[in-house]
């Protein structure tokens, strides 16, 4: 027992706030007993109720977070969070189906890096596609939350909240992550200079230098792994660095065969393993194609007609003894084990 009665451990509730504090005064077992009952309401309608158990948890939520001794009010409900889900998936599905299912196969291999661009051009509006969607969620909860009766609000434009996003991204990515604080300022400025509080406008001023500041500890380690990796690894690296040069010059086809055959014939193995099987079964496109490569790799690799301008870079004919397709979708079908955690 503690001096006021309670029991250990027992969630109690705040005590009235400060003037001019946040409180949030629920108890964890309500909290408790409403997860239990919408995780067995989801599993009776197979998930469905999903959109709705969130809506009840953040009615609860909501209402226990007191302003000034005052509670917050959520106004969502969950018929609204299906429509959204059945929007997101209407925009998404056409987008990764085209990708996973027929982009892999109409890429012209012929050109150098088209597969690569192309790869990154679908990350990059897969990206953008979310960046956009994380902005319309946000507007969504706040025009579903009150205060006071005044309900809160989000102006501004999702797809210019995506383009700043994917601006910063991308130099994020060339300055490998140096720049995340920028971007994570940047967005957040946008976010809030376009929040209102009925008719009141929010306002956000701050910088990125103290929190660059306190990021540089976190990717420092980083960057010393990568560089000690690269030390490790030199050999390979350099491998790579030929095949680059080789690719640029177009003295090696970028096709996915080629690249997978000078990887083999450079370093040599007894054995390859390919994680895919170039079948159907495979299912998205880029899986299929990654496993037709590794095949057809492996048939080649002892060839010398056969990808002959490989042996300029270097590398000479070599033919590995065994093959093996991963069945870790079919394991009953695998002739052998291998228990790679001992």
């Amino acid at each position: 027992m503690n001096e006021s009665g309670g029991i250990p451990g027992e969630d109690r509730v705040a005590q009235p706030a400060e003037p001019g504090t946040v409180v949030f005064d629920g108890l964890r077992s309500e909290l408790a007993r409403l997860l239990m009952r919408n995780l067995l309401l989801s599993l009776l309608t197979l998930g469905i109720y999903r959109f709705w158990a969130k809506t009840r948890v953040r009615h609860l939520l909501w209402r226990h977070v007191k302003i000034l001794g005052e509670p917050l009010e959520y106004l969502g409900t969950g018929t609204e969070l299906l429509i959204g889900f059945l929007a997101v998936v209407v925009i998404f599905a056409p987008v990764a189906t085209a990708y996973s299912y027929a982009v892999p196969f109409l890429i012209p291999w012929e050109i150098p890096f088209s597969g690569i661009a192309v790869q990154l051009f679908y990350y990059a509006v897969l990206a953008f596609l979310i960046q956009m969607a994380v902005y319309r969620v946000r507007r969504y909860r706040l025009s579903r939350t009150a205060w006071r009766g005044v309900r809160f609000g989000l102006h501004g434009s999702a797809f210019k909240y995506a383009a700043i996003w994917l601006l910063y991204g991308l130099v994020t990515v060339a300055t490998l992550g140096l720049v995340y604080p920028w971007l994570r300022v940047a967005t957040t400025r946008y976010f809030a200079n376009n929040a209102r509080f009925g008719s009141t406008a929010v306002s956000f001023h701050a910088g990125a230098g103290r929190l660059f500041r306190r990021w540089l500890t976190v990717v420092a380690p980083g960057f010393a792994a990568i560089g000690l990796f690269i030390a490790v690894n030199g050999e390979g690296f350099e491998a790579l660095g030929s095949l680059w040069n080789a690719l640029r010059e177009g003295k090696v086809i970028a096709n996915p065969v080629a690249l997978v055959l000078f990887v083999v014939r450079k370093f040599r193995p007894h054995v390859i393993v390919s994680v895919f099987s170039g079948t159907p079964r495979d299912g998205h496109g880029q899986h299929q194609l990654a496993g037709r490569a590794a095949h057809e790799a492996f048939a080649s690799a002892g060839d010398p007609d056969r990808y002959p301008e490989l042996a300029a870079q270097g590398v000479a004919p070599w033919q590995p003894t065994k093959l093996y397709t991963s069945m870790r979708f079919l394991p009953r079908d695998a002739t052998v084990s291998v228990p790679t955690g001992d």
